[in-house]
Formats: structure tokens, C-alpha cells, sequence
């Protein structure tokens, strides 16, 4: 699991460069895991890892407002401000 996480991070540190900027949209979150929003949260929050712009969607009236998907993306909203 760490190990995985740790290459993921170091994966996209290395493809996304000034020159090649990465986009990723993620769908249903409605749907992810604990251990996936995690991922999410070491990717958006890695310093880092730039030149990364990441598209989540969710279905709100599927989520309630202490679901771990919103909690995940208020915290990354907090740290990237």
C-alpha cells in the first residue's frame, strides 16, 4: 500500500513538467474508498508534484456532508490556499 503510494507520487513527479502538464479527471468519487481518497490527498498535496490539474466529480445528493470524499477535498482546498 505505502509502496504503491510512493510510486504513484513519484510517477507523476516525473511526467508532470512545465512542458507537460497532466490532466486528470476522476469520476463517481461518490463511489472511491478510504484508501483511494488517500491517494488523492498525497497526490493534491505533495508539493512536490506541479503541473497537475486534477477534475473530481461526485453526485451530491449521493454524499452526506461528513462523507470522507468531501471532508478529503475541503482539507485539500484548505492546504492549497
Amino acid at each position: 500500500y505505502n509502496r504503491f503510494n510512493t510510486t504513484l507520487q513519484s510517477f507523476f513527479k516525473t511526467i508532470c513538467t512545465k512542458n507537460r502538464p497532466i490532466f486528470l479527471f476522476l469520476d463517481d468519487l461518490q463511489w472511491a474508498d478510504d484508501s483511494s481518497l488517500y491517494i488523492i490527498f498525497q497526490i493534491m498535496t505533495d508539493i512536490e508534484i506541479n503541473n497537475l490539474l486534477l477534475i473530481a466529480t461526485w453526485r451530491e445528493h449521493e454524499i452526506s456532508e461528513s462523507d470522507p470524499i468531501r471532508v478529503t477535498m475541503e482539507i485539500i482546498k484548505k492546504g492549497k490556499s
